[in-house]
């Protein structure tokens, strides 16, 4: 069967084949030989994860045949090629070696006949051909693989939640007020994934107590510790109910195969002491009150900052903090994604500078107010310029 194939970079050279085992730990400038006749050797390594079954890859790569003549280059194109592996997408030579590729590897791969078009001609490929390619492995985007729970210890919870431990953390156990980062997959009672923090290669941040995820997990997580790897299956009541949500349908069991990446608990917030310090007010308002003065860059429109910072009500109540999960936030000044308190306040500072900003209504979230912010709320935001680009 001739499948579609965009061909990659080779330079002809002879090689020393060493045994497939080795290709578990590769050396570059060495070559390998698999099992199916596929030799690779390895000029470049990376970084990033191994191909495998069901990722897609995006691949850069020149072909040429056995008389050093090239016939195929997805540099001339200016456009790498892509597929999904296990897909046949590809002949199988290109199956078989990228299985050995890790992202940011360069590679020779030489196929032999039966490995490719076999004794078809191809275009330029006359038939019975060994094929030569030089190949870079540039992004690889990984699938999420279920757990294999076969060998998982199991724990069910009064409500019927069900968690299935893969691998085990270490440490104490989550509890409210951590800010704990996971990994994970969502699949529907079908095996369909429905979401992935592995897909997108970016784990997500929460807060456990806060109600910023589904019940089920506010009690699952609370039964895990850094480092754990688990299958919860949530029934309906602890996840989204008669209601769904999106792609989940109402009454939806949900099964997440998750890993506990990190945990800390928050910083704690102190008010900032501005007993003694003048307050400045702006025509539009706005007061600013600084603890210090540096001689460093002054924040100007169009600088990307970089701010810690704590906003209290009037009352005192903290309604929100960079400084508890240690996440300070960078954005652009003075092109609104900020209140107009903030884009004007902080035009008033310089790197490394602290200061309270007292944010009257009109320069924060209005008449309606937000969230925890009620309306026509004066704001008090103790901040910190860290970063100035």
């Amino acid at each position: 069967m001739i499948r579609n194939l965009l061909f990659v970079a080779v330079t002809l050279i002879l090689l020393t084949v060493t045994a497939c085992s080795s290709l578990k730990n590769p050396k570059t400038g060495k070559s390998y030989k698999t099992d199916e006749g596929v030799e690779i050797t390895f000029y470049d390594r990376g970084e990033g994860p191994t191909a495998q079954n069901g990722d897609k890859l995006e691949m850069h790569y020149v072909g040429r045949l056995e008389n050093d003549s090239m016939f195929g280059s997805s540099y001339k194109r200016n456009q790498p090629l892509s597929f999904e592996l296990g897909n046949e997408e590809v002949i199988r030579g290109w199956e078989v070696g990228a299985r050995y590729m890790k992202e940011g590897d360069s590679v020779l791969m030489v196929i032999p006949p039966e490995m490719a078009y076999g004794d078809t001609r191809r275009g330029q490929i006359p038939a019975n051909s060994t094929l030569y390619f030089t190949v870079k492995l540039e992004n690889l985007w990984v699938t999420p693989k279920p757990f294999d729970i076969s060998k998982a210890g199991k724990t069910t919870l009064e409500d019927g939640l069900e968690i299935y431990t893969v691998k085990k953390g270490k440490g104490p156990a989550l509890q409210d007020g951590h800010f704990v980062t996971v990994h994970y997959t969502g699949y529907l009672e079908n095996g369909e994934v429905f979401d992935s923090s592995v897909e997108r290669d970016a784990p997500i941040d929460i807060q456990l107590g806060k109600n910023q995820v589904i019940q089920g997990w506010e009690k699952a997580l609370k039964n895990m510790t850094v480092g754990e790897k688990a299958r919860i299956v949530i029934p309906p009541e602890l996840a989204y109910g008669p209601q769904g949500r999106g792609q989940i349908p109402p009454n939806a069991t949900l099964t997440f195969d998750v890993e506990i990446v990190d945990a800390k608990m928050p910083r704690t917030t102190e008010p900032f002491n501005v007993e003694g310090k003048d307050t400045l007010f702006t025509p539009s308002g706005l007061g600013i009150i600084k603890l210090n003065q540096t001689d460093q860059p002054k924040a100007a429109p169009g600088n990307v900052v970089t701010v810690h910072y704590t906003g209290y009500l009037e009352d005192g109540e903290v309604f929100d903090s960079s400084i508890e999960a240690d996440q300070p936030i960078s954005f652009p000044l003075g092109q609104g994604q900020v209140i107009p308190g903030w884009d004007e306040g902080l035009q008033h500072m310089r790197m490394g500078e602290r200061a309270r900003l007292i944010i009257p209504y009109q320069l924060g979230y209005g008449e309606n107010g937000a969230g925890p912010i009620p309306p026509k709320a004066k704001l008090i935001f103790d901040v910190e310029l860290m970063d100035i680009k």
